[in-house]
Parts: C-alpha cells; sequence; structure tokens
C-alpha cells in the first residue's frame, strides 16, 4: 500500500492557561471515479486524522481516475472493450 499517513501536528498555546491542543492536517477519504463518466468506481474508508469527529471538521475528499467509462456507459457507447484505449478493460 503506498498510501502514507500525512499528519501535521501544530501546536496552539493559550496565553491564559499555557494548555497544547495537537491538531492534525487534514481528514482524507480516497474516491476511484471512472476516468470518462466520473461514475463512483470505490469509495474507501476515511484517513482520520485527531480532529477527526469533532465539530466542524471536514473530510477531504481525494479522487483518483481509474479505467475508462462504467459498464452502464459503456454500453451506451456501442460497448465492447474496442471502446477502451489500450490497457483499459
Amino acid at each position: 500500500d503506498s498510501r502514507q499517513n500525512l499528519s501535521l501536528t501544530i501546536n496552539l498555546s493559550n496565553n491564559s492557561n499555557n494548555n497544547h491542543t495537537s491538531l492534525s492536517a487534514m481528514c482524507y477519504q480516497v474516491v476511484e471515479r471512472y476516468s470518462v463518466c466520473r461514475c463512483l468506481y470505490h469509495k474507501h474508508s476515511v484517513d482520520p486524522c485527531t480532529a477527526y469527529g469533532q465539530r466542524n471538521h471536514v473530510v477531504q475528499e481525494k479522487t483518483v481516475l481509474v479505467g475508462y467509462a462504467c459498464p452502464t456507459h459503456t454500453s451506451r457507447r456501442g460497448g465492447g472493450s474496442n471502446n477502451n484505449p489500450k490497457g483499459y478493460r
């Protein structure tokens, strides 16, 4: 698995009581979509950071394009593997 845990720790200090809060950069979710029609191929689970689940924290979606077109849109284009560029099936 070539994915790496992307984490950045930032220490915020409160001048009045010197408390420190550790925050991670961002939660990520990888979403695989067909490159032509953008239909969903696979949605991976969230790669959480330390702020996951807290109010106003968002999950950043990272899209990876895969294949060519989904089976539904491939059949509308005439179907078959002849419509797919070399290397895609």
